[in-house]
């Protein structure tokens, strides 16, 4: 006997949850990676990512997919809404500490290619966490923050530097402590953020990124490869995993990232 299942009006929303749960179900052939990522077929349904998430658990239902699905469909979701949070606690520590460099400027990059590399890193390194839980990826953010600003100030890249955010960073007589204020600043718990620096960040950072220089970034020179780079590695990594692109996130005009009201 065929049941029969009556689906809301918005039936072009499941049309992408079908296609994903197929790909889902040909992991099983080990057909991975995947052959499109799921914000391609989005955009070619029309169909948002808020949109996509709210059908699909209906369409699982529907389906009577497997177990694995369903535990797919959740990782994937919690993953995202922890990236949601990070990425907005990034704007405005990004505005406080770098100043729009226009792509028109003298400098050998802007604040495009800036933020994009920030960006980049975090959801890579993000997905080699033992867990992705919101303090463990707010940290790292503060350390991957850290990490840049302190390159941008040892090669003088003075125009991408706010100059209050530096008078900050040198009010301890000991000298620069970045990260002590960046948590101080945006409610970091230093002791906690000093620990994953030490003991995770330093120790993977080569291994999780090994196209950079870890010894010299060198932004100015090497920003173009690193992001060519950056980007061919979370291509496989998104791939691979069956996840959204959460290269949707880096705005096309890098302006409002430097405006409170766009948060």
């Amino acid at each position: 006997m065929t049941e029969k299942v009556d689906l809301d009006d918005e039936t072009i929303a499941y049309v992408p949850c079908a296609f994903y749960c197929v790909m889902l179900e040909m992991e099983k052939f080990n057909s991975r990676p995947f052959s499109y990522s799921i914000l391609s077929i989005l955009k070619i349904c029309s169909v948002s990512v808020m949109e996509f998430f709210d059908k699909l658990g209906r369409w699982i239902d529907i389906a009577t997919s497997s177990k694995k699905i369903q535990e797919h469909s959740f990782k994937i979701q919690s993953s995202l809404a922890v990236s949601v949070v990070i990425y907005k606690k990034l704007l405005p520590i990004f505005r406080s500490l770098f100043q729009y460099v226009p792509s028109s400027s003298s400098q050998t990059f802007d604040s495009y290619s800036l933020f994009s590399f920030i960006w980049l890193t975090v959801i890579i390194m993000k997905k080699s966490l033992p867990s992705e839980d919101l303090l463990t990826c707010f940290h790292m953010l503060l350390c991957i923050v850290e990490w840049v600003y302190k390159d941008l100030c040892f090669h003088d890249c003075e125009d991408h530097v706010e100059p209050e955010s530096a008078i900050h960073m040198m009010e301890n007589k000991d000298g620069v402590r970045v990260l002590e204020v960046l948590c101080r600043s945006f409610d970091g718990v230093l002791l906690d953020a000093k620990h994953f620096r030490t003991h995770w960040f330093n120790v993977k950072r080569e291994s999780i990124l090994p196209s950079l220089k870890h010894k010299d970034l060198d932004l100015q020179t090497n920003i173009e490869r690193y992001l060519n780079s950056l980007n061919d590695a979370y291509n496989g990594i998104m791939l691979r995993k069956g996840e959204i692109d959460e290269r949707m996130f880096i705005p096309a005009d890098i302006t409002t990232v430097f405006e409170p009201s766009s948060d």
